[in-house]
Parts: C-alpha cells; structure tokens; sequence
C-alpha cells in the first residue's frame, strides 16, 4: 500500500500522521520575523474561517506547518504582500534541480472522524514572479481502513488561460492574488488528513510563490 507522507510528489518522508516528523519539523524551526514574541492572538482572525493553524502566517513563525526541500529553496515569512493581515510566506527557488519536492504542508489537528460522503475544501492564495512551472496544492486522506485519497487543486475566478495550464499554482508571474481550490469528498471515515499548499515535486524549480489565507472547510451530509 502506498503511504501518505509529508512530501506528496515522490518525496520518501516518514506516513501523514508521524508523531516524528511533527516533532523535527516544529523543534528546528527558525522564527524569520523577529518582530515579537508568538501571540497566539495575532492568528484569530482566521480561527473561525478554517481548520488550520497559523493559516494566514500572522503568527511570524511557519509553525505548525511542516517543510521540506530547504536545501532547493527558502522559506521566509514576510510583511507583504499580504492578502489579509500583515503577512505571508514566501517560497523562493533559483532553478536547482529537485529531487523529491519542495513542500509546505500541515497535519490537519482535528481532522480525525470526520464522516463518509463529507465534502472538504481547501482554498490556497498566492502570488507568483517568474516561476517556471505550475506547482500542485493538495488534500490528502487516509482513512480508518488504510486506504488513501488525494484531491488536486485548479486555480479558480482567474483569466482565461489558466483553463489551460492544468493543476495547481499557474506559472509565470501573476501581480494579483489567485486562488487556488481543492475540493474532495471523503469516501470513508477520515483517520488522518494533510494539506500541502505547495508541492512541487521533483525537476527544475526556478521563481518566487507567495501563498497567504490558506483555508480548510468540511461539512458532513446526510446518510455518511
């Protein structure tokens, strides 16, 4: 059976769901904003919107979410652009070639018993500068059998070239904030869900992503 594990593209990360790799990832994490001590008042105003954490990077660290790829590219939480609040994350590549997948992602705290039939929906805002290629943003399930599902995002309400670029995070250089949306029904009792907002997988990754107000819904129906 294939796993779910925090690099979603040909990554070899431990499963979604991985005590280890939550704590390595949160325990070495840097604080790029300096700015203030955490407050976890700054990340409210996002609270009541989505089921993540930290979702608009208000709270000036990358905490809780998970990264990979740092050797391939940065990752910096800036004070814009934004599209809400004061600050986003920025993922910056030079062109190296990747091997696995650059990855900004998150464990969904919560996520665990949500029904069958239920309808998820995650939402990813970004901005891009001469990026080379559409990166996938992604829902990843495992359910309480062990079987898995994956739903990939499309960009949405957006010029009429992006029908034609497929998938993901368009490429090129977008001055205004696109969205991003992955939408999937759960086919079994959820055990463990992640959110990847970024996801490049392996090959050439040249170019600058700006991703703010990540949002994550769920709403069960009837008859799961």
């Amino acid at each position: 059976m294939a796993c779910v594990g925090i690099t979603a593209c040909g990554g070899t990360t431990e499963p979604l769901g991985s005590e280890s790799i939550v704590d390595q990832e949160t325990g070495s994490r840097q604080e790029v904003d300096r700015g203030g001590a955490h407050n976890r008042e700054d990340d409210r105003g996002s609270v009541d919107k989505t089921m993540l954490a930290n979702s608009s990077f208000e709270r000036r660290t990358l905490t809780p979410w998970q990264i990979t790829g740092e050797e391939y590219a940065s990752f910096t939480i800036t004070r814009g652009p934004s599209r809400e609040g004061q600050r986003s994350v920025r993922i910056r590549a030079q062109g190296t070639r990747v091997a696995g997948s650059v990855v900004l992602g998150q464990l969904v705290r919560g996520a665990a018993g949500i029904t069958s039939g239920s309808r998820l929906r995650l939402e990813v805002r970004a901005l891009t500068r001469g990026l080379n290629r559409r990166v996938p943003i992604s829902i990843k399930l495992r359910y309480d059998n062990g079987d898995f599902d994956f739903f990939q995002g499309r960009a949405v309400a957006g010029p009429p070239d992006f029908a034609r670029l497929g998938t993901g995070i368009p490429p090129g250089t977008r001055q205004r904030w696109i969205t991003v949306r992955a939408d999937g029904v759960a086919k079994r009792r959820i055990g463990v869900m992640g959110v990847y907002a970024f996801d490049s997988g392996p090959g050439p990754l040249r170019g600058a992503v700006w991703i703010d107000s990540v949002e994550l819904s769920s709403a069960e129906t009837n008859g799961g």
